[in-house]
């Protein structure tokens, strides 16, 4: 067994108003006691935090974790949630530790698509042998919601995380029959593993049905299979893309499905490592072997290949189903994708908190001072739960690094009239960054409301630098021409690059959620839920150097005429495992998801097109020099203007 997590999330408990913080209490029952505290903290509007203190807590029945609570691990060692509770019945269907549900006053229903900013952070899950129908956690959430760092310690006849959504990042999974057991997240949109490790499952690492499954930088060892169907629907299609995974010990093989359908499925697996695998890919009666007992996996795509000719209306097919494998000899000394361990977040003891500079983060004070205060004078700022009223925008250094922990509970507001932001000819951000080093903004959200100049974030830092864990929101409301903005929710500029990771904007006010433009990059996106808003989602101008990973977008009664992704002079851009998707209400198809107006070099893995509805996107993606399309939904490669 690799000790994979050994640290807790943070490593004391940050002070600021309203926290609540639980600690095992060595009795023979922790649940009632942590109940109250999850009960607690979903009072506020868009939930709030539990701080766990570490130590052992014993769980006798199911806790209800309420949408937008995040529990995170603090303190001296990590906490861990044993499961002292009864197995399931027959006929009863599983039983959970812990259960993301929505609001508490329905206490019966399940999580769903507007269950946003859940998670848990930095605590272990124990589900002992002889817990049969036992799952640690039902996870079946929206944007926002994370497991992080967790460890998931589980019993043959168990399943680790059942109902699996949005983002998994950085856990640990030993034993059981299933890490991840799901079919469609709840709103269809993809499902991220992030630098998680899966050891000694008996079944399968991941059981999924049209999951969507991005895994990014993930070890899977001593496995009988990593990617499988789901039980109840082994003849589903899946479409996975796996880049940069490590492959041990695999007895029957890395990715199986028994029959799917094939114009829908795509799997794409790169720059892997397999290591004692027989077979990476068996695909109903389609076999994929593997050369040798060492191998690096370049590239295995299945599914529908587009050809880079793409063609009107009656030419010749423009695609064709196939498998396409590349593999070379494995070198001796390989990268382990989790060198290192998890991320550490820096000590709470150097974190500069805003409210000891005079902050309120009451929503109506000018906490503009303050915040620019402490940013001038330490590298690492902290944000508690608090709404700062900003009135200029707030100028981050090279090497700043700006916290927070929960996106809906912590904000960058500006109140009306704020005459800064108020002209759309000059375009001002809430946060800026500085040109270069390897600034990091985590846990932080940001509303702009009705202000044409209005801009989230202007992003010019350099690769190094970190973006994750934000939310950019404008009030769901009819259109208003006089509240429209000419800027964008996130603007990557300048020669701005770096990570950018669990992401959501749904500013329906703004003219574009991501604008990359003016940069050589890299630009690395992972986990990108970008909608509603009024011209076009993504817009790529003048990029290079772009790889966007488990990209969403997501058009409404707000947003029926925009387009998904737009891109113009660009080159080196990719988009990977992307979905894009109009809401069932719409009665009218926009022409195109894509829309290219030039660039070369540009390639489309895994590309999903789709709506509940009579009328998803008509074309895939136009390609605007020559007016050729793609009327494909579902492909699993197309490479336009190769260098």
């Amino acid at each position: 067994m690799t000790p994979y997590l050994t640290r807790p999330y943070l490593d004391s408990v940050p002070a600021g108003p309203g926290i609540i913080v639980a600690a095992p209490g060595g009795g023979s029952d922790d649940a009632p006691a942590l109940q109250r505290c999850i009960d607690a903290a979903a009072e506020a509007r868009n939930g709030g935090i539990v701080f766990v203190r570490g130590g052992e807590y014993r769980i006798g029945r199911t806790l209800n974790v309420w949408r937008g609570v995040r529990l995170i691990g603090a303190g001296s060692g990590r906490a861990t949630f044993t499961w002292t509770g009864p197995s399931a019945g027959s006929g009863q269907g599983r039983v959970y530790l812990l259960h993301f549900r929505n609001f508490r006053e329905d206490p019966e229903a399940d999580a769903d698509n507007t269950t946003f900013f859940s998670g848990a952070f930095g605590i272990d899950f124990f589900v002992a042998e002889g817990s049969p129908g036992v799952a640690a956690v039902r996870f079946r959430v929206a944007q926002h919601s994370v497991l992080r760092q967790c460890g998931f310690f589980a019993g043959p006849d168990s399943v680790a995380v059942e109902a699996a959504g949005h983002l998994i990042e950085e856990c640990h999974f030993v034993g059981g029959a299933t890490g991840v057991l799901t079919g469609r997240t709840s709103a269809s949109w993809p499902l991220c593993l992030r630098r998680c490790l899966f050891e000694g499952q008996t079944e399968a690492a991941v059981a999924s049905a049209r999951a969507g499954v991005t895994a990014e930088g993930c070890v899977f060892r001593a496995q009988r299979r990593v990617f499988a169907p789901y039980p109840d629907a082994p003849c589903d299609v899946e479409w996975l893309f796996a880049r940069g995974c490590r492959f041990e010990n695999v007895s029957a093989a890395v990715v199986e499905r028994d029959s799917p359908v094939p114009l829908e499925t795509a799997v794409t697996m790169e720059e892997s490592a397999a290591l004692d695998v027989a077979v990476l890919l068996r695909m109903g009666a389609e076999t994929v072997g593997v050369p040798a007992e060492r191998v690096y996996v370049r590239s295995l795509r299945h599914g529908c290949h587009v050809r880079e000719g793409v063609g009107q209306e009656g030419a010749e097919p423009l695609a064709d189903v196939r498998t396409e494998a590349d593999f070379a000899p494995l070198p001796k000394r390989i990268v382990d994708p989790l060198a290192g361990g998890p991320e550490v977040l820096p000590s709470v003891a150097g974190w500069r908190d805003v409210l000891g500079d005079g902050a309120r983060g009451d929503g109506v004070c000018d906490d503009t001072a303050a915040l620019q205060a402490a940013v001038d004078a330490a590298r690492v700022v902290y944000l508690p739960v608090g709404e700062y009223r900003l009135t200029q925008p707030l100028r981050l250094r090279a090497e700043s690094v700006l916290l927070g922990l929960h996106p809906g509970r912590t904000q960058l507001v500006l109140r009306p009239g704020t005459t800064a932001f108020a002209e759309a000819s000059a375009p001002c951000a809430l946060l800026e960054t500085d040109t270069g080093g390897a600034c990091v903004v985590r846990g932080v959200g940001l509303r702009t409301g009705d202000h044409p100049g209005a801009v989230g974030v202007r992003w010019r830092a350099g690769p190094a630098s970190l973006c994750e864990d934000l939310y950019f929101h404008a009030p769901f409301r009819g259109r208003d021409p006089a509240r429209e903005r000419s800027g964008h929710s996130l603007w990557i500029t300048d020669g701005g690059a770096g990570e950018f990771r669990n992401i959501w904007s749904a500013d329906v006010a703004a003219e574009s959620g991501l604008c990359i433009e003016e940069t050589a990059g890299p630009v690395r996106g992972l986990m990108l839920s970008i909608e509603h808003h009024r011209e076009r989602e993504v817009w790529l101008r003048r990029a290079c150097n772009v790889d966007l990973t488990a990209l969403q977008t997501e058009e409404n009664d707000l947003s029926p005429h925009t387009v998904a992704v737009v891109t113009e002079d660009c080159s080196g851009v990719r988009i990977a495992n992307g979905f894009f998707y109009r809401v069932r209400s719409l009665d009218t198809p926009p022409a195109q998801a894509v829309l290219v107006r030039s660039g070369r070099d540009l390639v489309f893995d895994n590309i999903h097109v789709f709506s509940w509805g009579p009328h998803p996107f008509v074309n895939a993606l136009l390609d605007e020099p020559t007016g050729r399309f793609v009327r494909h939904r579902d492909f699993v490669r197309l490479r336009l203007r190769a260098d």
